[in-house]
């Protein structure tokens, strides 16, 4: 209705509404009553005198602030959000704020790793053409309704800036080339030609003369080479790193045996530390193997933007470009394409003793990384693909088992907004907790545990639809926190707590087996990453049982 029969990718974008802003009363009293529904213990006796404590206090000024943002800006909450969340914050970033996301399930099209790289940047470029020209579909909720693309403007071409307080991001720069790091070494590798971007056989053979051509202690092609890695890096739309292959190296089966990724899954996240720019919105991973990964970095945007541009490089690697009977990439290459060139780090002789320490604390933090992968099948009797919110369920069932009552986080975009990003739905209330106490009651009948189940599934979805419809309460929370610290504020009620827990995500491949990655730290006594997968698996058994097939 408003953008004709083929919208771009910025069409919808002035019929967005603006994020709401919710009642200050109304967010402080749900936080309270979630809390509160956990039982006594852990100081959260003293959360309602908290609560008032800040209502009659400092509470409706920053409201007042919220109030006038919402006014003058697109989003309330965007800037802060980044600001709070993300650029300001001081903990490293290859464990505790960048992500990953890995291949397909099953051995590689290729072992070509330079075919494979080859193939991945030139879809990856595709992708950024889209973008800049704005041809770019839009995402459609449910087909229908249009998502804020704003994400998009900063995929490519974004550098992560550190400063001592807060860092800033950067954006700019052109396609000519792409950066790669091999064994710590950095390379600029040319992708366009006259004009014309280069096709895949004419990258795969870039690839070949220098990075993966050089050899451990070899030279690159094309002279001695270039001052300024940081600028060469900074101007390439993405990072593309060349790695070993993770763990032995034997192609993962499909579904993967339990802990076959784990090696990899941490190779994506962190890697060998000295062969990343943590710092790049995007990193290309490529493994001698031939498989590939991204690792992203996450204050510019949020997963679905980048899931998308996933989704997009390897069907068009695999369905659309496709490889040679040998291994190699379709077509041929024209003589003349300049070759890479090796780039020098400047680095000022005062910087260049931190640099052994900030390795050795860049190891520390992977080595305290507990990463587990696995592979579950849906339970029996359930429509394939279970729903979202049976393995939300199943993910706080796992929790209160181990820890007893507490919160969980689900991540829910609020993209259906102008410049939105995501909220977090709170797991773990009252449903929750009497299901988990009916299901090791043995005198609770199954009927009995139906209903509660019944009670817990409606909870999941409408915390999840007050997540994605602006209803929620933790971003204004933090959007309350973030004024406050701006006005050098710190309201008790506003206190963030970080105990040691778990981070979870999963995803359903084509088939009905849904893979799960669970972290945490390796030096916590209270998380064990395999014990807490086996939790999940059997609280996901027991519900699905429970469920006896119903698809409502």
């Amino acid at each position: 209705m408003f953008a004709g029969r083929r919208p771009g990718l910025h069409s919808f974008q002035g019929v967005l509404p603006p994020l709401p802003l919710p009642p200050l009363h109304d967010t402080v009293q749900r936080a309270v009553a979630s809390l509160q529904a956990l039982g006594p213990g852990g100081g959260r006796e003293r959360v309602p005198a908290l609560a008032r404590s800040f209502l009659g206090g400092p509470g409706p000024r920053l409201q007042r602030w919220l109030r006038l943002r919402a006014w003058a800006l697109p989003s309330y909450l965007s800037d802060l959000w980044e600001e709070h969340v993300h650029l300001g914050v001081r903990s490293p970033l290859p464990t505790t704020s960048n992500y990953y996301l890995m291949d397909l399930r099953g051995p590689p099209p290729t072992r070509i790793p330079a075919a494979r790289a080859a193939n991945a940047v030139f879809a990856l470029l595709q992708f950024r053409r889209l973008v800049l020209r704005g041809e770019l579909p839009p995402a459609l909720f449910r087909g229908t309704l249009p998502t804020c693309s704003a994400q998009y403007e900063r995929l490519f071409n974004t550098t992560r800036l550190p400063g001592e307080s807060r860092d800033r991001l950067r954006h700019g720069g052109g396609g000519a080339h792409v950066a790669v790091l091999h064994a710590g070494r950095l390379f600029r590798v040319p992708v366009r030609r006259g004009g014309r971007a280069l096709r895949p056989r004419e990258l795969q053979s870039q690839f070949e003369r220098a990075p993966l051509g050089a050899g451990a202690g070899g030279a690159a092609g094309g002279g001695e080479g270039q001052r300024g890695g940081a600028a060469g890096a900074g101007g390439s739309p993405f990072l593309v790193a060349l790695d070993p292959p993770p763990g032995d190296g034997a192609p993962p089966g499909d579904p993967p045996a339990d802990g076959a990724l784990d090696a990899e899954a941490k190779a994506l996240l962190h890697g060998p530390c000295h062969n990343r720019w943590f710092d790049k919105s995007l990193t290309l991973v490529v493994f001698a193997s031939g498989r590939v990964g991204l690792n992203a970095e996450h204050s510019w945007g949020d997963p679905p933007v980048v899931g998308r541009l996933w989704e997009y490089t390897l069907a068009t690697d695999v369905l659309a470009l496709g490889y040679e009977g040998s291994g190699d990439c379709r077509g041929g290459v024209e003589p003349g394409i300049p070759p890479p060139q090796r780039l020098h780090w400047d680095i000022p002789p005062e910087c260049r003793g931190a640099l052994a320490g900030a390795l050795g604390a860049a190891r520390a933090l992977a080595a305290d990384l507990q990463l587990h992968v696995f592979a579950c099948a849906p339970p029996p009797g359930t429509p394939p693909g279970p729903p979202d919110a049976l393995v939300q369920l199943a993910l706080q069932l796992a929790l209160v088992r181990e820890r007893g009552p507490c919160l969980s986080y689900q991540p829910v975009p609020t993209r259906l907004f102008l410049e939105g990003r995501a909220e977090a739905a709170r797991g773990c209330g009252p449903p929750v907790l009497e299901l988990a106490a009916a299901m090791g009651d043995p005198k609770a009948g199954r009927g009995r545990r139906r209903a509660l189940l019944g009670a817990a599934l409606r909870q999941q979805r409408g915390q999840r639809r007050a997540a994605m419809t602006g209803a929620g309460l933790d971003r204004h929370l933090q959007a309350l926190a973030a004024v406050a610290a701006q006005l050098r504020l710190r309201p008790p009620f506003l206190a963030e707590a970080h105990p040691d827990g778990y981070g979870v995500c999963y995803a359903r491949g084509g088939d009905a087996a849904i893979i799960f990655h669970v972290s945490c730290k390796a030096s916590s006594p209270r998380t064990d990453a395999r014990r807490f997968a086996a939790q999940i698996r059997a609280a996901l058994g027991e519900l699905g049982e429970l469920l006896g097939g119903d698809e409502e």
